[in-house]
């Protein structure tokens, strides 16, 4: 799995580990919020007007020079592809997104996004629950598949009781740092 804040700013290369002068910019998702369609690129040194993106289905690996592709000709503008082309332009900041009950209550914020790496569905979101919450047992985990992207208000929406939704680290936040178990099952 990989995170999306991870992926931005890595280098492109090709398979001989050249750098192509490109790095991630930000990532690109359908409209559903369903998977990663691909990244839209910023170049290191030309000046262009035009934006450049990759395909996910064009990405070979992940490696720790950067995310590998076959060669520059799979540098393409967004406007080739209509799936790209249609989510470059509605743009949907994920990042930074509200988590919101069935009643409109707010119960968090998009932090990060988790994706599989081996063909870019969206897993699930990690989820801050406000300061106190996040310092006390650290981030949440919300699965995909127990929210919708509402896209009319432009959030995230949970579709059960949002305490059976958030998966809590057991050991995340100051009951890591402290070393407190709230299980009783084990001290670290």
């Amino acid at each position: 799995m990989l995170l999306e804040s991870e992926l931005i700013g890595v280098s492109i290369i090709n398979q001989s580990a050249i750098n192509l002068g490109y790095s991630v910019e930000n990532a690109i998702y359908s409209s559903n919020l369903l998977r990663l369609l691909g990244f839209s690129l910023k170049s290191k040194a030309r000046k262009s007007r035009n934006k450049h993106c990759i395909q996910w289905k064009r990405i070979i690996a992940f490696s720790k020079e950067g995310i590998v592709i076959a060669s520059e000709r799979e540098i393409i503008l967004p406007k080739q592809i209509p799936d790209i082309h249609e989510a470059y332009l509605k743009k949907i900041e994920v990042m930074g997104m509200e988590i919101k009950s069935q009643e409109g209550v707010l119960i968090g914020i998009v932090k990060d996004i988790v994706i599989a790496d081996n063909n870019g569905n969206i897993m699930g979101f990690i989820a801050s629950e406000g300061l106190l919450t996040d310092l006390i047992d650290g981030y949440s985990y919300l699965p995909r598949s127990k929210c919708k992207f509402n896209d009319a208000f432009g959030c995230l929406t949970v579709e059960d009781d949002f305490e059976d939704v958030l998966i809590h680290h057991p050991l995340g936040g100051l009951k890591k740092i402290l070393g407190i178990d709230i299980t009783n099952q084990q001290k670290i």
